[in-house]
């Protein structure tokens, strides 16, 4: 078996600020979410994302390089964190089979 790799992963969930009906993917501080995000992707910071299913948070899987440090700055600057429409937790994992 291969040694496992180590990821930081960041897990979004509902902020002090959270919409009362949920935030729908075309909400104005959703789309600066996914901008946001996306260029970190586009960049190499980010190798996936997205929401999960019945809005209730999403992840955000950083590149292997990259510190628990760096990826809390990341995480801290992401629009609707700073507007308190999310929240964020910061793990480690261990990939240890698949692509």
């Amino acid at each position: 078996m291969a040694q496992p790799t180590q990821y930081i992963v960041v897990f979004h969930k509902a902020g002090p600020n959270w919409p009362k009906g949920g935030l729908s993917l075309d909400h104005p501080i959703a789309q600066k979410h996914a901008k946001y995000f996306g260029k970190l992707h586009a960049d190499g910071a980010v190798i996936f994302g997205g929401p999960f299913p019945g809005n209730s948070g999403g992840m955000m899987v950083f590149n292997d390089q990259l510190s628990k440090e760096e990826v809390q700055k990341f995480a801290a600057e992401d629009p609707a964190y700073k507007s308190g429409v999310i929240d964020f937790e910061i793990k480690p994992w261990l990939k240890v089979f698949g692509e």
